[in-house]
Formats: C-alpha cells, structure tokens, sequence
C-alpha cells in the first residue's frame, strides 16, 4: 500500500482532478476531487478559502471539492489508497 504525503497531495489538487480512492468505514470509496478554482463554484469560491485554512490546523485530514457529486468531501490522509491526476480533465 502506497503512502501518500499532504504536501503532494496538496499541490496535485491545486491545478488539477484527482481521483482518489478512500478507505472510509472499513469500504473503499473512489471518487474525483479538485481544489482547481476553475472547478469551484462561485458560491463556495469563500468557503474554500475557510476550509483550505481549516485543514491546515488539522494535519491527518483534508478536504476537497467532489467534481461529480459536488459538494465538499472530507477524508483522512492515512486512509488514501490511491492519488492519481487525471490529465485533461480541466
């Protein structure tokens, strides 16, 4: 099992898609997460701003903008099974 780091995390989710595969509640989950602000609404462009500070409080957790089910999506860096952009996808 690969280990992810924030810091990478973080950067790849600045620019782009990515999909990710969570292990939440003992289930894998994969779903597509951006903080891209061309992806964003403008509504919660704000509130983007409040969680990415957020997050950086809280170290084994992060928050994203699910592109398909859009709305914020919250999971724990330890639980990362998978990380991969998704070229083209912006």
């Amino acid at each position: 099992m690969a280990t992810y780091q924030r810091e990478q995390l973080l950067l790849d989710l600045r620019d782009n898609v990515i999909e990710l595969t969570v292990n939440q509640n003992g289930a894998d989950q994969t779903i597509r997460v951006t903080h891209a602000e061309a992806m964003l609404p403008i509504n919660v462009t704000q509130r983007f701003i409040t969680e990415q500070h957020q997050h950086m409080l809280n170290a084994a957790s992060m928050v994203a903008w699910a592109v398909d089910a859009k709305k914020w999506f919250v999971f724990e860096i330890k639980d990362v099974r998978y990380a991969q952009v998704i070229d083209g996808y912006l």
